[in-house]
């Protein structure tokens, strides 16, 4: 009788994540992160993360019985990413790489699920600006978005402010410059 395996020939070596021959071999980045689970319109739970190639990437579950999901590039590519929700129930992706942000919105076409992208600068800020979150909130038929940013300050130190846009449409419209936290408290505060 035969085996499928010949016990004499295995040889065990440690998992780290990928099928290679080399034992010290390990991930150059992590897989997904900034893992984000929502409800979108249609009630079903949708997963967004950034994935091993740097684009934000949505998983949507569907219905019972309906079989496998659905993964899709949004497109963008960034450092970290939000999510909101316009005035019309569209969700609204939102992407920061460096001082640019990209984002994209659903479109009513189920062949293209996502608008193209839109991009805009934080005018005025240094290369070391960096976003450490996205908020969002959406008011009756307006969609708020906050970035909290950490800009160099005096004596080379680091400080954290709020800089603050609009949806309008198509895409975002940036406050000029960004404010103190204790500026935009009052309205962020069960975000902050």
């Amino acid at each position: 009788m035969q085996t499928a395996t010949n016990l004499r020939d295995i040889s065990q070596q440690p998992w780290n994540g990928f099928r290679t021959s080399q034992v010290d071999a390990s991930p150059v980045r992590g897989m997904w992160k900034h893992t984000t689970l929502v409800t979108n319109a249609e009630g079903n739970r949708e997963c967004f993360a950034i994935g091993p190639d740097g684009f934000v990437w949505s998983y949507e579950t569907g219905d019972e019985g309906q079989g496998a999901g659905r993964l899709i590039s949004t497109g963008l590519s960034g450092e970290i990413f939000g999510l909101g929700v316009t005035g019309a129930g569209l969700l609204v992706v939102l992407a920061v790489k460096g001082t640019q942000l990209s984002c994209v919105m659903e479109t009513y076409d189920p062949e293209q699920r996502w608008s193209d992208a839109v991009t805009v600068s934080f005018a005025g800020a240094s290369a070391s600006m960096e976003v450490e979150k996205i908020i969002t909130q959406t008011r009756g038929t307006n969609l708020f978005i906050g970035f909290v940013v950490r800009l160099p300050g005096t004596l080379d130190v680091m400080v954290r402010c709020l800089w603050e846009a609009v949806w309008a449409g198509q895409g975002p419209v940036l406050a000029r410059a960004p404010v103190s936290l204790a500026s935009g408290y009052a309205f962020w505060q069960d975000q902050l």
